[in-house]
């Protein structure tokens, strides 16, 4: 659509307001005339007299008008990040402490219970066999012969026999010393663990020790055969004595015996029994005399 389409349109528009009406407005028609003025070509000779080829420049500030500054927005300074404080941990240190003391003990109370099962802080100690001591036998009785019959020297119509029967007589041999029962006792050796023997001592009707007798202690499993002298260790007590029969602790039977200097037997032959217990690696033993 042309220009002059558009006029011609424009001119063929009718008022708003009918011309006889009284409210049209006076200056309806000034208004349309100059708007008609204004839609108007250029002349030619308006347009001819800007020189052909001149370069219309326009300033920057006419193209681009300058905006209104922006204010700058204050630059927070940047803090450091606020330090955190660490919870103090005494607590789980002392309970940390408290568990390694307890783990060290323990393992210490096994370590003890197993070298040792016998100790005291054990609960469950393995059982303790009793000594057995055999008593007094009696010796068996002597049977004395009968005597042979014999003829009287006179003849007589009837012969008289006299028959003598032989009567047994039993007799218990007496010894002058006797193991007490009530006084044999299991010990732990100063020498550690590393040990086994019977030690005691040997005293007189008033308590003073008798010495330089023979002890003599067999084994009734091996052919363990040890001897020892009264008085000669006096770590027990007068007329003490000690044998050392092995250097572990074990659960075997023994027999113990006092002689004389002349090798007379001055008691019978005791059993005992040794423990496997290194707190009871020693048998303690004590000789009185004799009923």
């Amino acid at each position: 659509m042309g220009r002059k389409d558009r006029k011609r349109r424009l001119d063929s528009r009718q008022p708003l307001f009918p011309e006889g009406e009284e409210f049209a407005p006076q200056d309806l028609e000034s208004e349309t005339e100059s708007d008609d003025a204004a839609l108007e070509p250029k002349s030619v000779a308006d347009e001819s007299s800007r020189p052909v080829g001149e370069r219309v420049e326009t300033p920057p500030e006419a193209r681009f008008p300058p905006l209104e500054p922006q204010p700058d927005e204050p630059v927070q300074p940047r803090t450091a990040a606020p330090v955190r404080q660490r919870r103090p941990n005494w607590l789980y240190n002392i309970l940390t402490l408290l568990f390694v003391l307890a783990s060290i003990a323990l393992l210490a109370a096994f370590a003890l219970i197993w070298v040792n099962p016998y100790h005291a802080i054990n609960p469950l100690p393995p059982y303790t066999p009793l000594p057995i001591i055999i008593t007094a036998t009696p010796l068996p009785p002597t049977l004395t012969p009968a005597p042979t019959q014999t003829e009287s020297p006179t003849m007589t119509p009837v012969g008289a026999v006299s028959d003598l029967a032989a009567t047994p007589t039993a007799e218990i041999a007496s010894f002058a010393f006797a193991l007490a029962e009530l006084d044999i006792d299991y010990a732990a050796s100063e020498a550690g663990c590393d040990w086994l023997g019977i030690a005691g001592t040997v005293t007189d009707a008033q308590g003073d020790g008798v010495d330089d007798l023979t002890v003599r202690v067999r084994g009734q499993e091996d052919d363990t055969d040890l001897t020892s002298i009264t008085g000669s260790s006096e770590a027990y007590g007068p007329g003490g004595f000690e044998l050392q029969l092995g250097d572990t602790p074990q659960l075997a039977p023994y027999t113990i015996q006092l002689f004389d200097t002349d090798g007379t037997a001055l008691s019978q032959e005791y059993l005992i029994v040794t423990s496997d217990a290194c707190d009871q690696n020693v048998v303690v033993v004590a000789f009185v005399p004799g009923g």
